[in-house]
């Protein structure tokens, strides 16, 4: 937290009475250090809402920024000036290992159909903090108060700003009901009635025609250089996330990684400078050899095209996610990040920040090599396969509170959009307005 925001040599101490000291030129902020141990792991050792608030402008500062008053996961709201040490009330470190670490998750608690830790049992939901990244909210606010301790700027050591960086899962590259003619029309009913598209019908039918004498241009679900398109024009390289291995039995996606029709995709997405990872299969987020062995099987499908590019770069299925696991095993398997970090009910925060950052292990209590960019907001979230203008309109908006509670603190905002999402015209739009503000 400190070294993202200042340019300072800081000294950190131990103080009385399990103090933490922040000192500086001779002057120090002192906050409690009031993180219980969390070992053996107790869902009741965290804290509960609702949650104390620190006003927007607790001491004097340089800052004319307008935020909320910050939530206090743990301790007082209490800021006190004493001479040359400012006292808070608040331990912010302890509350930010909280969010960092996972610790909701890794507590025995409530799962959904998909053994998925619930954005709705959060913390930041129930506190209402989930579009917040507190976490940098705190990092700020503790610049601030060194700014007015010292009674001077602090240089950032980087200008807060945020990027975009947008992302596909590729579940389904192709139309998966093209080989079947029940299925087809079924599907084409939908574009009629539901999707309200003539258009879209007529070309799903007339690729399951052309589908079989391996023409796949017309296929609804192949809309790789649109996507391309898009992004370029707005200056984002994508993140393409490729299935490599199949569990019979569960939903793993329509293709396998060795399918022909796969190569030219691949070849293409490499050839217009984007890049590719591994989309961990649906039961690989507790099992290392299914990890390694996906990774390896893609890695060597890349090889044989010769596209040469490291597999730095994960997303686990269904955001599948088990916080005492999942780390380690994508660490050991030596992928450098991980972008699996949203929650698949709720867009937001789910780590508290929108910045890189090391994960934890909590079978080694030690930081992991591995590096979180978090997930902030996926399109299926809202839109749940509808392609109505009003739940577009929610998701537009759900981007914008995002984006606006970062601008004080900057970070990347993460965003996923399946190549499968762009049936209609509302979703294109949505999709054009995302990339293209």
């Amino acid at each position: 937290m400190m070294e993202r925001i200042m340019d300072h040599a800081l000294g950190f101490e131990d103080g009385r009475d399990g103090e933490i000291l922040i000192k500086a030129h001779g002057r120090a902020v002192v906050m409690p250090s009031l993180l219980p141990d969390l070992y053996p792991m107790d869902a009741a050792k965290l804290p509960r809402p609702p949650f104390p608030v620190m006003a927007d402008r607790a001491f004097r500062t340089h800052s004319t920024t307008h935020r909320p008053p910050l939530p206090v996961l743990l301790g007082t709201p209490e800021v006190r000036r004493d001479g040359e040490t400012l006292h808070l009330g608040a331990d912010l470190f302890g509350a930010a290992f909280l969010l960092l670490s996972g610790y909701q998750e890794a507590c025995a608690g409530p799962r959904d159909a998909h053994d998925r830790f619930p954005g709705s049992e959060s913390l930041q939901v129930r506190g209402d903090f989930i579009v917040r990244p507190l976490v940098d909210e705190y990092a700020v606010f503790l610049q601030e108060a060194l700014e007015s301790l010292l009674d001077r700027d602090i240089v950032p050591r980087k200008v807060p700003r945020t990027t975009t960086h947008v992302s596909c899962d590729v579940d389904h590259p192709f139309d998966p009901v093209s080989g079947s003619i029940f299925c087809c029309m079924r599907a084409a009913g939908a574009d009629l009635l539901l999707r309200r598209s003539a258009g879209l019908a007529a070309r799903r039918l007339a690729n399951m025609a052309l589908s079989r004498a391996g023409i796949h241009r017309l296929d609804p679900y192949n809309t790789f250089d649109w996507y391309m398109d898009q992004c370029e024009r707005g200056g984002h390289q994508v993140t393409f996330f490729f299935l490599a291995g199949r569990t019979p039995g569960v939903p793993d996606g329509s293709y396998e990684i060795s399918d022909p029709r796969i190569r030219p995709l691949l070849q293409n997405i490499h050839r217009r400078g984007h890049r590719i990872g591994l989309h961990g299969s649906y039961m690989s987020y507790r099992s290392l050899d299914m990890i390694v062995a996906e990774r390896r099987r893609l890695a060597q499908t890349l090889d044989r095209l010769g596209i040469t590019t490291e597999l730095r770069a994960n997303r686990q299925h269904y955001l599948r996610w088990d916080a005492l696991v999942t780390p380690d095993l994508l660490d050991a398997a030596g992928f450098a990040e991980d972008h699996t970090g949203g929650f698949a009910d709720a867009c937001g925060f789910r780590f508290g920040t929108a910045f890189p950052f090391r994960m934890w292990s909590w079978s080694r209590r030690c930081p992991l090599r591995l590096v979180q960019r978090p997930l902030l907001l996926m399109e299926q979230t809202i839109l749940r396969g509808a392609s109505d203008r009003p739940r577009m309109n929610r998701l537009l908006g759900s981007a914008t509170d995002i984006l606006t509670a970062m601008a004080g603190t900057g970070g990347e905002f993460q965003m996923l959009w399946h190549n499968s999402m762009l049936l209609s015209t509302v979703q294109r739009q949505g999709f054009a307005e995302m990339t293209n503000p």
